[in-house]
Order: structure tokens, then C-alpha cells, then sequence
């Protein structure tokens, strides 16, 4: 080991960041092998790549119609079509970034690992460069490849559709040209957002205080998502792009795939000065990204793997008194046995530890923010004489949406684990019964959800509503959210964060219409019912009545399958199936 082999382990590290982003230790399980991950891979890829494939199946016929159209017909929905894939490809890029942002950096695990061999700090670092950079490539291929072959020749109607109808034959350069170019504009927009991560992330290591590091940057993940959701609920909407950039809307200045419009039709030939302002704005913002990055990332690249051998942030004395006042009181006036103690304080330290399981709640809440901005925003905006009352059913509407999507976001993490090698301490407990458990964690969601999302409801809608009509607002979501508690947990054998989970085993992509009525249901279709309900509140007596019945029955069939054994592997039923032949 004196003279390590340091081109060996270059392409090892390569080898191993590469990997990292790919991680499924989520769903480890002995059975699953490393054939159904890469499976679960390659239906990730097939997932991103639909959206681009379904937009060129319908350019075909599209643009076989603006054929017959004025040239300047032709180029405006090209425009639009462009920023649509230039969109697409920069949101979805966004998010993996946000998803992956732990994974930007080495970790404690590398730290440690690497730490102890020969391994220059060069390597690790230009290792983690490539593997960053082909990451990147990866994803751009996955989800561009097929918009970057088919949408130029639905453009310029080299298809069999034209060859047929229109027989116009186009010379193959124009296309080659045509290809090179989306190709190249997509690929910048993604370093520009695959940059400004690394950037964003690197400053916020090299300027946040190590104690406050872990709050603070799950923040601006939070904020990140906001926006990200935003822009991906609202590019859907752009329409007459061209006329946004000849205009100069604060759209096409603020929005950054716009930008690199620029830099396509430059690539393809254009001379107009709206376009060279919009390529000459796109190569700041990639040249100012590409320089705070590379400046950030090596100067916090140091301290940064000198500090991920700390655990954690510090806990301060004050604050652990507090903390220690608080659970006293939870324990004594709250929670019962010691049990439902267990789980209810292993609940809410884990996943507020647990910045992956922060990220996917604070995902769900995210998604919750912008469909209550967005339908209030709506409402607000809206110049019918009859807005007062609509305005209310809104406003009854926002704490139902944000309660479904929290716990829903719940139910999603509390099944993923946080650490599988650690569920053993669950497997020797000498009781197997979720009953143990499942009263604790029913009281989490309860005191640090629905309490406190349903006080902040009441104070905001005390602002527009009266105060009486505040407490049978408050009254009606908390008693639809409990019901929606038992809903969402029932017969769930799991203890939360200790079972191997196996996307496949949800059937998503079956049961979504299931889930998008649900939805609708409890938040639309609720805030409807408690409108007419507050017309005359004698009829919440009916209410109540019904509600107990379904939450009594509820919560007799879920305390009854609580007896049931605790599952910790996640059964796949495509999984082989091995013969023991050897007993």
C-alpha cells in the first residue's frame, strides 16, 4: 500500500459515487436481488421518458397540420413545443436534484470508510466531479433521447405521415442541424439547474453554522419543491411563447428554460435580436452558475468532509430542558402506558432526524401548498358577484387539502425505513403485536398534526369568518382527519421505519384514480358538505352522528387487526421464489 494504485482508484470511486445516487437501501429485503432493483431502475427511466414520447406522438399530427399554416404559424408553436421539452427536462432535473441533494457531497459513511485508506483527497474529489457529471448525462439521455430524434422530424415534416399525404421531402443536414440543437440547448439547461444545486448547496455548507446547517437546508429544499412544483403546475399553461419573449414578459426574463430558447434558435439559424438577448442571458446564467459552483464546491469540499464525522447538530442545555419539560407532560397528560410512549417518542425523533423522510413529507406538503395557493388564488382573482361565498368554501377547503396531503405523506414514510440493519432491536422485543405500538403513533398524527394544522386553520380563518363559525369549521376537519387516520392505517403491519419497502408492492400507478377520488372527496366534496352544513348548524348533530359511527367502526376493525403479528419484509410476489434442497 505504499504506492497505491491511485488510476484504480479513480475508476473504483467513480464506480462507487455513481452508485450512491441510485441507492436502494430503502427497499433492501431479502427478497429482492439486484436484478428487480435494476428492474425498478429501469422503470424509474420509462417513467421520465413517457412525457417527452407522448408529446412528439402528438407533434406528428400536429405540425402535419401547420404544413397548410403561414410560416410564422409554425415557428410560434415550435416556440412553444420548445419550451414545453426545455421545461419538462429542467423541472424533473430540479427535483432529482433536491431528491439527491445529500448525495452531492460525500457523506459521513465515505468519510469514514475513505478516511482510513491511502486515497488522496484530489481523487475522491475529481471522482466525485465525473460521477457527478455522468449522473447528469444519464438523466438528460433518459429523458430527451426520444424528444431529440422524433421532434425535429415532426417539425420539418420528414415523417411518414408527410411523406405519405404531402410527399415533401426535407434534405438530412436540416435535420442533423435540427437534432444537434435541442440536443445541445437541453443539455445546457440542464447544467445550469444541475449547477445552480451544487452551488446553492456548497454556499449554504460554507456559510451556515454547522448547529444550524441541518435546518436550515432542509428550508430551502422545502422552498426549493415549492417552486419547483409551481413551475411544473404552470408550464402546462404557457401558451404564445413567442409573443411572451417579443414582448419581454416578466415571464420569459424570470423563467430560466425560455432563456435557452435562445440559445436553440440560434443554433438553428436565427438572426433576431429577441433571440440573441435570450442566448445572451441563458450563457450568464450558465457561466455565473458554472463558476459559483466550481468556487463553492471546491472551497467547502474540506471542510465538508471534515465535518461529516460529526454525528449531528449539538442539542443546547436550554433546549434540551424544554424538550425534556414537554415530554413530561405529553407522558403524563397525553400518553399512557409505557408502550404507546415508545413508539410515539420513536416516531418523532426518527422522522425529524431523518432528512430523507423530511424531504418526502415535506414533498407531500409542498404538492398540498400550491393546490391550496393555486384554488384560493382562483377564487381571490375571480370577478363573480357571489366570490364572498365562494371565497369561503375555498378557505374551508385549504386545511382539508394540506391534512390529506400531511398524512398522507405520513403514511407514505412511516413505511420506508430509516435503517434496516437496525430493526433488529424490534425483532427481540419480547411482544410481536403492532397493538404495542399502533396507539402511540395514531397520538403522534394527532398531537403534531392535526393539532396544530387545525389551530393555525382557526386563527387564519378567524381573519374572514366568525369566531363561532371558526370552532365548527375546526371541529369538522379535525373529526374527518381522524377518520382519515384510521383510513389510511388500515390493517397497517408494520411498525413505522422498520420494514424493507418495495415500491412495486403499492401498485400506484393501479390504484391513482382510487387516490385522486379520495382526494376530491375529502377536500372539495367536504368543504361543499360543510357549507351547507353552516347554513344550519343544527345539521352538524346528523354530522357527528355519522361521522362516530365510521370512525367507531373504524377504529374496532384496526384495533382488532392490531393483534396481528408485525411484518418486517415487504413480500414481492415477483420475486423467485428459492428451494431449499440441501435440509
Amino acid at each position: 500500500m505504499s504506492h497505491p494504485d491511485a488510476a484504480g482508484q479513480y475508476k473504483c470511486l467513480v464506480k462507487h459515487f455513481f452508485g450512491r445516487f441510485f441507492d436502494f437501501e430503502a427497499i433492501s429485503s431479502s427478497q429482492v436481488d439486484s436484478i428487480e432493483k435494476n428492474a425498478l431502475l429501469f422503470q424509474v427511466l420509462a417513467l421520465l421518458i413517457l412525457p417527452g414520447m407522448a408529446k412528439c406522438a402528438s407533434s406528428f399530427f400536429k405540425y402535419g397540420y401547420y404544413i397548410y399554416r403561414p410560416v410564422a404559424e409554425l415557428d410560434a408553436a415550435t416556440i412553444t413545443d420548445k419550451c414545453y421539452f426545455l421545461s419538462l427536462s429542467m423541472i424533473l432535473l430540479g427535483f432529482l436534484a433536491v431528491f439527491e441533494w445529500e448525495t452531492l457531497f460525500p457523506d459521513q459513511k465515505d468519510y469514514l470508510i475513505l478516511t482510513v485508506f491511502p486515497v488522496a483527497t484530489r481523487t475522491v474529489f475529481f471522482a466525485k466531479v465525473v460521477a457527478l457529471a455522468a449522473f447528469l448525462l444519464l438523466f438528460t439521455v433518459a429523458v430527451n433521447i426520444i424528444p431529440t430524434l422524433l421532434f425535429p422530424s415532426a417539425v420539418l415534416g420528414n415523417n411518414p405521415y408527410s411523406h405519405t399525404v404531402f410527399a415533401r421531402k426535407i434534405p438530412i443536414y436540416q435535420v442533423i442541424r435540427y437534432t444537434l440543437s435541442h440536443g445541445i440547448s437541453v443539455l445546457l439547461g440542464n447544467i445550469f439547474i444541475f449547477l445552480a444545486a451544487i452551488a446553492l448547496q456548497g454556499i449554504l455548507l460554507m456559510m451556515i453554522p454547522s448547529k444550524r446547517a441541518r435546518t436550515i437546508s432542509r428550508s430551502i429544499r422545502f422552498l426549493c419543491l415549492l417552486l419547483l412544483l409551481g413551475a411544473l403546475l404552470s408550464f402546462w399553461a404557457l401558451s404564445s411563447v413567442d409573443q411572451l419573449i417579443q414582448n419581454e414578459s416578466p415571464v420569459a426574463a424570470f423563467f430560466p428554460p425560455i432563456w435557452f430558447i435562445g440559445i436553440y434558435e440560434i443554433l438553428l439559424g436565427s438572426h433576431d435580436p429577441a433571440m440573441w438577448r435570450l442566448a445572451e442571458r441563458a450563457a450568464a446564467a450558465l457561466s455565473f452558475a458554472g463558476v459559483l459552483s466550481i468556487l463553492s464546491y471546491a472551497m467547502c469540499y474540506r471542510r465538508f468532509m471534515r465535518r461529516s464525522v460529526e454525528s449531528g447538530p449539538g442539542v443546547s442545555r436550554s433546549f434540551a430542558g424544554i424538550r425534556a419539560a414537554g415530554n413530561f407532560l405529553l407522558d403524563r397528560l397525553f400518553i399512557g402506558k409505557p408502550e404507546e410512549r415508545a413508539s410515539f417518542h420513536f416516531v418523532g425523533q426518527t422522522i425529524f432526524r431523518s432528512s430523507r423522510h423530511v424531504l418526502y413529507i415535506g414533498t407531500f406538503l409542498a404538492v398540498g401548498y400550491i393546490i391550496a395557493a393555486v384554488r384560493l388564488a382562483t377564487a381571490t382573482l375571480s370577478r363573480d358577484p357571489s366570490v364572498f361565498g365562494y371565497l369561503n368554501r375555498e378557505i374551508l377547503s385549504i386545511p382539508l387539502i394540506l391534512s390529506f396531503f400531511l398524512l398522507v405523506g405520513m403514511r407514505v414514510s412511516f413505511a420506508i425505513p430509516v435503517d434496516l440493519e437496525a430493526n433488529w432491536l424490534f425483532r427481540i422485543a419480547p411482544m410481536q403485536r403492532i397493538r404495542s405500538g399502533y396507539k402511540g403513533v395514531r397520538k403522534f398524527l394527532i398531537g403534531a398534526v392535526i393539532v396544530p394544522l387545525f389551530v393555525l386553520a382557526g386563527l387564519f380563518s378567524g381573519l374572514v369568518l366568525d369566531w363561532s363559525i371558526v370552532l365548527l369549521h375546526v371541529c369538522y376537519g379535525t373529526t374527518l382527519s381522524l377518520i382519515l387516520i384510521e383510513l389510511l392505517f388500515f390493517r397497517f403491519p408494520k411498525i413505522p421505519f422498520t420494514c424493507s419497502y418495495l415500491p412495486g408492492a403499492a401498485k400506484i400507478v393501479i390504484l391513482w384514480p382510487l387516490y385522486f377520488l379520495g382526494f376530491t372527496s375529502f377536500a372539495y366534496a367536504a368543504a361543499n358538505i360543510e357549507a351547507w352544513l353552516l347554513g344550519n348548524p343544527s345539521r352538524f348533530l346528523y354530522f357527528y352522528a355519522v361521522a362516530a359511527a365510521l370512525w367507531i367502526a373504524l377504529l374496532y376493525q384496526n384495533n382488532k387487526s392490531a393483534g396481528a403479528a408485525i411484518r418486517f419484509e415487504e413480500e414481492s410476489r415477483t420475486a423467485p421464489v428459492y428451494l431449499d434442497l440441501n435440509s
